[in-house]
């Protein structure tokens, strides 16, 4: 009986199937969107804790999407950076604090790995729990 098709060495087939399957393992690689610069963020709360509903908001706002770099800067408003504010947000590499700020909350920049530049002025006076974890 003939048979058809495409004969491969065991190894070499062994080695072809391990490509594929790392391939279809690894993540895909990280898309860099674009660098938007600095982002002032404000709040309306009566207490002047910035939140992370508002962070959120902002980004979307600004365009900022998971793949865009920004830095942070904070208008007069902000007096406190509030629980988990910017937690997660992986892509921010910057943050000057305004002299109105005066508490950075638990966790507030928690998870930010690529914050690499960070001024924090004399008018702040606490630093709550995590508040830079995993930077």
């Amino acid at each position: 009986m003939k048979t058809t098709g495409i004969t491969i060495a065991k190894a070499a087939l062994c080695a072809l199937l391990a490509t594929f399957a790392l391939a279809w393992l690894l993540p895909a690689p990280a898309v860099r969107g674009e660098d938007k610069g600095a982002i002032t963020f404000l709040t309306t709360s009566p207490d002047g804790t910035l939140t992370h509903e508002e962070v959120i908001a902002q980004l979307s706002a600004n365009d900022v999407t998971s793949a865009d770099t920004y830095s942070a800067t904070f208008d007069s408003s902000v007096k406190q950076i509030g629980n988990n504010a910017f937690l997660n947000e992986v892509n921010l590499e910057s943050v000057t604090f305004s002299n109105t700020v005066t508490i950075i909350n638990n966790a507030a920049f928690s998870g930010c790995r690529s914050l690499t530049r960070l001024h924090i002025p004399d008018s702040v006076t606490t630093i709550r729990y995590s508040a830079f974890n995993g930077c």
